[in-house]
């Protein structure tokens, strides 16, 4: 509850003061003093009390305006639960709903209070009669003034129908007439007085309505034009001597459409935002990083000194205006002059042009027409005449199917224009690329929404263009889920931690959102750490999340996860698979092994889009034939006495998720005899395949990844180096200690890149697990086109680079001359 100082707070002078300036406090203050005699008069009486109240704290500031609103509102709400009761609605199934100002907690001194009323089925005319009552009590004026001013144009049918709505005809009316500023409205609606299950069924359907899943950027399309016609009736840029707050450009209602329409685009998945209250939708929109937080500071600080200059020309005669005459002196001090409000008011209106787009007030303006591009431009572009018969044609005819406005029909045209332009530009394969945009839009139903989103951002554009023409896998997902765009276009990956029963189908997201977002970024920078960085980052959250969720059902249990091989070098790629064991701090329970049963069962299991992770346990101390759990101390005694030399040299990777739990010690306990050099070069020769043009692996060719890996895992281990768990940072320990290493580091992690990038990328144009060149494989030729040469050129390349990576390695792996 907010409160305000009392009247008898204020000085004598004060008072005078303010009676000066507003003939309406002058004219309260005397009928505050008489002794209501009706039920009427009491409600009047109380209401000027609490504006009195008000109008002080707004005028000497001794409450900021925010906070004024909020008792203003909260007393009001006092007010028309009075009326309810003494009317008897409260014995009726119906319900008040307040929308607006009030509804958001922030009524000014003079607003309108906006109103609706529903009930559960058909009212009869007793309650009709009632409602008719409260009306009456709240607006009609005698010699106590008059209590407010009520609007009920915002009901479902608007003024033309009736005063009571039934719950049906609520849902009827929204869902087949409804208006995008109806959902924007929606968004400060409260049901505070009535029947509850009225309430509770109402919020639901106006959240339902306002909120949708997935981003819907039509809806800036018609605000824009909303905010072009409020501006064009409003908005008079002529006139010097006053400035209207409310409907000039950056003023109120252009920050409210600002903030509304960025909690409606967003919450369906930010259910945060679903907050009446507009301090705490822009602290939500900034916490979540939905826009940027210097300009939305802006606006928070223009809109709330907007709204108390609004309080004070309303305060005067308590009427219902915006325009502020200039200059304007309040405080005593500080003074407004049109210079100096338009200064605070244009930097506004840029930011919310930069979302609704600019407002041209000449209404002479034309439409721009907008023609598809002929074959003979797309031609040039590098178009070939089958593409474009198979394709391009193809595409059009689908996204034409529907019957469409001139609006619609410009959108389609300069969405298709520019993802041609864009796929000319950047993609490797024209026809995968439109085959792919074919199956997107169908799959869209060609709805105008996502071409409306796309042409929002270019930028997205080209990332669709580069992924739909370069990775068959990456674009199939995108094709056939077109709604994980939504979560693209924000990249946001965060877990809104679900019930349980949809927790699994948002890991899932997760992990292909991480995929999508990781691999366009990889395929702009080439940073080859960035993606294996981020994946691993993705699988981590992921697992770390399940886990947590599932002991919330085994609380009793203590079971960790330890990450191995890429995982636990943080060097995870595209088509990973996971390597890991479960570990407990004390002998495993059965409680331990039930959730790590279900740990394996979900996250393997068939999702939308696929499994979550495959999972791979073969390094567990037993093998897979061996317990599923081992206690910490367990693994300790086998990684220092039994363990084989190429286990100790795989746990070189290991990393616990939850603690920091340090198994090196462990693995540097026993040196490495000639045994177990001999037996971890006779593991990777069977590993590893002759270097040979014909075809060359990446991984397993001899001078490939899987020698530089090996190389400097068992000069680590032979060496007792404590390092981190990739291979960059064991080899750059390695180097600190060893100048035969450092002298050939920078070589070495370079072609190490290299071939892991060229690894990324095969499997990205491949949709598998790919490290495999050749003249005759596709996804070879892909790569070898985003590279610039031809696929010999790349072979020969890379050939030229595994010979080098040998003769590096020659005087540093210690099992080279074994």
């Amino acid at each position: 509850m907010v409160t305000l100082p009392e009247l008898t707070h204020y000085t004598t002078d004060q008072r005078e003061q303010l009676q000066a300036y507003s003939p309406a406090v002058s004219r309260y203050l005397h009928l505050i003093k008489n002794t209501p005699q009706t039920f009427d008069q009491k409600i009047k009486t109380q209401r000027h009390q609490h504006w009195l109240k008000a109008a002080f704290a707004s005028f000497f500031e001794s409450q900021n305006v925010e906070k004024t609103g909020q008792y203003w509102s909260q007393e009001t709400y006092k007010i028309l639960e009075e009326c309810w009761q003494h009317t008897g609605l409260n014995h009726d199934p119906i319900a008040l709903f307040t929308i607006g100002k009030l509804g958001g907690y922030e009524l000014n001194l003079s607003s309108d209070i906006d109103l609706f009323f529903i009930s559960k089925d058909a009212p009869n005319l007793e309650t009709t009669k009632k409602v008719q009552n409260f009306i009456k009590i709240l607006n009609q004026t005698d010699e106590f003034g008059f209590c407010y001013r009520t609007d009920f144009e915002i009901r479902p049918g608007g003024p033309s129908s009736p005063l009571i709505s039934s719950i049906k005809q609520f849902e009827d009316f929204y869902w087949n007439y409804g208006e995008p500023w109806h959902r924007l409205a929606f968004v400060r609606l409260a049901g505070k007085i009535g029947d509850t299950d009225v309430h509770q069924e109402i919020q639901h359907l106006a959240q339902k309505y306002s909120f949708r899943k997935f981003l819907d950027f039509t809806l800036l399309d018609n605000l824009s034009l909303l905010r072009k016609k409020l501006q064009r009736e409003k908005f008079n840029p002529t006139a010097s001597s006053e400035i209207n707050i409310k409907f000039h450009l950056g003023g109120i209602r252009d920050i409210e459409l600002f903030v509304h329409s960025l909690q409606v685009i967003h919450g369906g998945k930010c259910l945060e935002l679903k907050t009446p209250l507009f301090s705490q939708a822009v602290e939500i929109l900034d916490k979540e990083q939905l826009f940027d937080s210097e300009q939305l500071s802006l606006l928070k600080n223009t809109y709330w000194f907007l709204r108390q200059i609004e309080n004070l020309i309303q305060l005067k005669n308590d009427q219902q205006t915006y325009t502020v005459p200039l200059p304007f002196t309040f405080n005593s001090k500080n003074t407004l002059t049109q210079k100096s409000l338009t200064d605070i008011l244009n930097p506004t209106a840029d930011v919310v042009s930069h979302l609704l787009g600019k407002v041209d007030l000449d209404n002479s303006s034309k439409t721009e027409v907008l023609h598809l591009l002929n074959n003979e431009q797309l031609i040039e572009l590098g178009f070939s005449s089958k593409t474009i018969k198979d394709s391009w044609n193809h595409l059009i005819n689908l996204t034409s199917l529907s019957t469409r406005n001139d609006r619609d029909e410009r959108i389609r045209k300069k969405f298709l224009n520019l993802f041609a332009y864009n796929v000319a530009q950047y993609s490797l394969d024209k026809n995968l690329a439109f085959n792919l945009l074919h199956d997107f839009v169908k799959s869209t139903r060609a709805k105008a929404s996502f071409f409306s989103m796309l042409i929002a951002d270019e930028n997205l554009i080209e990332d669709l263009a580069i992924l739909f023409g370069c990775s068959p896998y990456l674009g199939n997902i995108i094709a056939s889920r077109p709604e994980l765009l939504d979560s693209f276009i924000l990249k946001r990956q965060e877990l809104t931690l679900s019930e349980p029963d949809t927790l699994l189908e948002e890991l899932a997201e997760k992990k292909l959102l991480g995929q999508i977002i990781s691999s366009s970024q990889f395929l702009k920078t080439k940073n080859l750490n960035e993606l294996t960085l981020n994946l691993s980052n993705s699988a981590d959250t992921i697992c770390k999340t399940l886990l947590t969720s599932l002991k919330k059902e085994f609380p009793n249990s203590h079971i960790e996860i330890l990450a191995l091989g890429k995982w636990g070098g943080r060097e995870i790629g595209l088509k990973s698979d996971l390597d890991l064991i479960f570990m407990t701090n004390k002998t495993p329970t059965e409680e331990d092994h039930k959730l790590a049963r279900r740990f394996l069962t979900r996250i393997t299991g068939q999702y939308k889009g696929g499994s979550i992770y495959d999972i791979d346990m073969r390094l567990r101390p037993s093998g897979q034939i061996g317990p599923m759990i081992i206690s910490q101390d367990k693994i300790h005694y086998h990684l220092a006495n039994t363990a084989e030399a190429w286990i100790r040299q795989s746990y070189l990777k290991a990393r616990s998720l939850n603690s920091n739990i340090n198994l090196q010690p462990f693995l540097f306990q026993k040196d490495l005899n000639d045994s177990d050099l001999s037996e971890l070069k006779t593991i990777r020769n069977k590993l590893t395949k002759p270097l040979t043009k014909a075809q060359i692996d990446l991984k397993y060719s001899q001078g490939g990844l899987i020698d530089i890996e090996f190389a400097s895992q068992i000069a680590i281990l032979q060496n007792k180096i404590h390092c981190g768990p990739s291979t960059v940072e064991m080899i750059e320990a390695l180097s600190e200690k060893f100048k035969k290493w450092s002298h050939k580091q920078d070589a070495l992690i370079k072609h190490y890149y290299n071939l892991r990038s060229k690894e990324q990328f095969l499997t990205l144009f491949s949709g598998h697990s790919e490290t495999q060149l050749s003249t005759t494989n596709p996804s070879s030729l892909r790569l070898s086109q985003y590279l610039g040469i031809d696929v010999s050129s790349l072979i020969e390349n890379t050939y030229s680079d595994l010979h080098e990576i040998q003769s590096l390695l020659k005087n540093l792996d210690p099992i080279h001359s074994l």
